[in-house]
């Protein structure tokens, strides 16, 4: 409600670009054929899988648990369109997560959706749209317990990056990076929790790896 009321508040010409802007990226997302040109398959091919509807063994360097996730929506709907859909969910959930970390500025709004990332991953089917999204919230806790000392903000954060890497292999570099930092004079102990708690996210990965390779 508060980020409505803002946008209310704001002058006309802001409101009507703000929602031209949202308009025109869910039909650009939407009528474009465009999926993205990296590893794409990796992830549509493991969806179709267990879908049940893909003729070959799903055989993928990448984590299976994106594919998994869309899989019932491939299988009904015989296409990929759900992964436009789920992209466009989890950037506008950026966008929104972006608005609410700058204590509510609604410039941030405008600024991240003219942001030209957001408009070239609309249509990807990747996981990094959503592993984004937790590594921003990783990091808006990782500041907070360091402002804080708060621990349930570092076990927030662990269990943050640690879904983010299951979901995207490369979080595990950005994710170091951004932890080190804020421990490097902090206790050992913490890094420790911090590290559980990254174990913790990566459960879901660790399950589905499990029932698929007995691994």
């Amino acid at each position: 409600m508060g980020l409505l009321k803002k946008i209310l508040k704001m002058p006309k010409n802001s409101k009507i670009t703000l929602l031209f802007i949202i308009l025109l990226l869910i039909l650009v997302t939407s009528l474009t054929k465009y999926y993205g040109s990296t590893d794409i398959a990796d992830y549509s091919d493991t969806a179709k899988y267990f879908a049940g509807i893909y003729a070959a063994d799903v055989r993928s360097s990448h984590s299976y648990l994106y594919g998994f996730m869309h899989f019932p929506f491939v299988g009904i709907l015989e296409n990929f369109f759900i992964f436009k859909i789920t992209s466009l969910i989890f950037l506008l959930g950026i966008v929104y997560s972006v608005y609410i970390i700058s204590n509510k500025n609604p410039k941030s709004l405008l600024l991240m959706l003219f942001s030209p990332i957001v408009w070239y991953m609309a249509p990807w089917i990747s996981p990094i749209q959503l592993s984004s999204l937790c590594l921003l919230w990783a990091y808006y806790f990782l500041n907070s317990y360091d402002k804080t000392g708060k621990i349930s903000n570092s076990i927030y954060t662990g269990l943050l990056i640690g879904l983010a890497i299951a979901f995207w292999d490369t979080m595990l570099f950005f994710g170091a990076f951004l932890v080190l930092p804020y421990l490097i004079d902090k206790k050992v102990s913490h890094l420790a929790l911090i590290t559980i708690a990254i174990f913790a996210g990566l459960l879901p990965r660790f399950i589905l790896d499990y029932a698929l390779f007995n691994f």
